[in-house]
């Protein structure tokens, strides 16, 4: 079973990615790193800043991981259905479709459903997360 949530990271302490990762892990029950790592092969990065998807390709591929890029949410939505990945990053602010709607229209999809999506965003601004559809997260403490 998958938890929903979204993850809100600090880019401000440097362990960020490595708890990228552990929600990644976390997002699954009963399945320990190295099979997650053999599940989690491949991952949509979804953001319309270059250099944001770049620094995500290459600590991901750095992991093993297949790396799909999309620079916009309705974009991210095309390379969703082409590529089926296995978990989603997203962005949480681009300027076509934000990373909630862009969210809740690939759990829409039967094969979005189960598929770990990870929203981030610098936003601080609780009030817009807590406003996310209730039915596609569940926030993270």
């Amino acid at each position: 079973m998958v938890r929903r949530g979204v993850w809100l990271p600090n880019f401000d302490d440097p362990s960020w990615f490595l708890t990228m990762r552990n929600f990644c892990v976390e997002t699954q029950t009963g399945v320990d790193m190295g099979e997650m790592a053999e599940r989690l092969s491949r991952i949509l990065v979804v953001d319309d800043n270059r250099a944001q998807r770049a620094l995500l390709r290459s600590c991901l591929e750095q992991e093993g991981y297949e790396v799909v890029e999309a620079a916009a949410g309705s974009e991210g939505i095309d390379a969703f259905e082409a590529s089926l990945p296995d978990c989603v990053l997203l962005d949480g602010c681009m300027p076509d479709l934000d990373g909630f709607t862009v969210c809740e229209r690939l759990r829409a999809r039967p094969q979005g459903a189960d598929v770990p999506i990870l929203i981030m965003t610098a936003l601080r601004d609780t009030d817009t997360v807590s406003g996310a559809p209730t039915p596609f997260f569940r926030a993270r403490s």
